[in-house]
């Protein structure tokens, strides 16, 4: 009998990965993420397959919020979203320190925007076309797979896309290229250079 229970790989370092991936273990787990020494990771962790699990319900029936996280490389969402998580999570702490009534603050403790994950054009689009009445923000790499193909500017056509259909959704794009910052303001989306030592801050 089939077990519903989700399973993640916590790989110790890139090494250790890329013998997983060379030997195509991975798709036994729900969710690969390296280890990087940030307690916080582990919560992301929680908190990411509570989000995926849940999103369904609490978009159609309370109207929950989303933020789309779009990223293919292990190792920068492993970083990337125990920050945006601790973000949300104190923003939210915020709201309920405001709220009068204790079942306001249960409220908005539930209505936390979830985060939604994923690695390539095809899944996010599905997710935005189905959901984009709830969609707060989109956070995306550039470069990441479409169509089954690795397409370097996948990021910018998302980011058209979505501001064809919703243009005051906020979409902020990570790039790796200096050189794309002309794109990206053509598609109306802020930015961060991937590779800055300041990018964390």
């Amino acid at each position: 009998e089939k077990i519903d229970i989700p399973i993640v790989l916590l790989a110790f370092d890139n090494l250790e990965l890329s013998q997983i991936l060379k030997h195509n273990h991975s798709k036994v787990f729900d969710q690969i993420f390296i280890w990087q020494g940030d307690f916080r990771l582990m919560i992301a962790i929680i908190k990411l397959l509570e989000d995926r699990m849940n999103v369904e319900h609490d978009s159609m029936s309370v109207g929950v919020q989303s933020i789309i996280v779009i990223e293919d490389s292990i190792r920068y969402y492993s970083s990337l979203l125990p920050m945006i998580y601790m973000e949300v999570m104190k923003q939210s702490r915020r709201l309920i320190s405001e709220s009068l009534s204790v079942s306001h603050r249960q409220l908005r403790r539930r209505a936390r925007p979830k985060i939604l994950l994923y690695k390539n054009f095809n899944e996010a689009w599905d997710y935005f076309i189905k959901y984009q009445e709830t969609v707060l923000g989109i956070i995306s790499d550039i470069d990441f797979p479409r169509n089954g193909k690795e397409d370097p500017l996948a990021g910018l056509v998302f980011a058209r896309e979505v501001k064809k259909l919703q243009p005051d959704i906020p979409v902020l794009l990570h790039l790796a290229l200096p050189e794309n910052e002309k794109e990206a303001k053509s598609v109306d989306a802020s930015f961060l250079l991937k590779n800055s030592p300041t990018l964390l801050e």
